[in-house]
């Protein structure tokens, strides 16, 4: 069997690696190194994360602690069958300690290694809601009815569909999708959007459930970098006549059972559809 010479200890061994013997490389390789103090940016409002220069949205904050340990964890190259596990400890709301134990297989062989650190928090306002504080809007959307007044009833169920909307663009990362304001009166509703994206979705969902059309008008409201900038109303009309309603249809008389895309009724002298 041939030997070579450790150029770090001197003594002989069987194979190097990355140049040292097996002992050697050991004491001089961490299995997983992470900093001593790590700092996590939250949004003390909607508890966003700031990282990688942008805002994103966490489920709580022991994840963003996990999440920040996480990216800057390092983990030796050369090994395998890497197992993690993460304990944060909260200290004080701006501090946390964490406990991380790590398992894997290096050149062959099994080892454990477990590290500390800390997470300090600094929590500040996100993009998101520094511009809802700021009254920022790039859209209007006024929701009406033709020829009446929107019900409670019509209210209440287009708002339900314009906030799950904006939930679900929120969770794919749009944090344009807010509102900034709101008027509720008795004619209808308006809405100032963070986003013309959203409200234009909108606008097609609440058209599709209950009927009726939109439109959009594009208002210049300043120039950024030698660009126009604009600010675009939708305007949403529910249909004229809601279910219940006796309307006259040429020489028929019929009771409005459904107004959607297609008005359905019931002819009420003969009860045909």
């Amino acid at each position: 069997m041939n030997y070579t010479i450790c150029p770090k200890c001197g003594k002989d061994t069987e194979r190097l690696i990355d140049g040292l013997c097996q002992e050697c490389f050991f004491e001089s390789s961490d299995l997983v190194q992470v900093p001593l103090v790590l700092h996590a940016k939250i949004c003390s409002s909607c508890g966003a994360r700031f990282s990688r220069a942008r805002w994103t949205n966490d489920l709580n904050i022991d994840e963003i602690v996990i999440r920040t340990v996480e990216d800057e964890l390092l983990i030796h190259e050369k090994a395998d069958d890497i197992e993690i596990y993460i304990e944060p400890r909260e200290m004080t709301p701006h501090l946390y300690r964490v406990k991380v134990e790590v398992d894997a297989s290096l050149v062959g062989e099994h080892l454990h290694q477990e590290v500390e650190t800390e997470v300090r928090i600094k929590r500040l306002a996100c993009d998101m809601c520094s511009r809802v504080s700021g009254g920022y809007f790039d859209s209007i959307l006024q929701i009406r009815a033709t020829n009446r007044r929107l019900t409670d009833d019509e209210k209440k169920e287009c708002m339900s569909i314009v906030n799950s909307i904006l939930a679900r663009m929120q969770k794919k990362g749009d944090r344009m999708a807010f509102i900034s304001n709101s008027i509720d009166d008795r004619e209808g509703i308006d809405l100032y959007m963070g986003s013309s994206n959203a409200s234009r979705d909108i606008c097609k969902e609440i058209v599709s459930e209950f009927g009726g059309s939109f439109s959009e008008s594009p208002n210049l409201f300043t120039r950024k970098d030698g660009k126009d900038v604009y600010r675009i109303t939708f305007s949403l009309r529910l249909p004229e006549f809601m279910p219940g309603d006796i309307i006259e249809f040429g020489d028929r008389v019929i009771e409005v059972k459904k107004f959607g895309k297609n008005v359905t009724g019931t002819d009420l002298v003969t009860g045909s559809r």
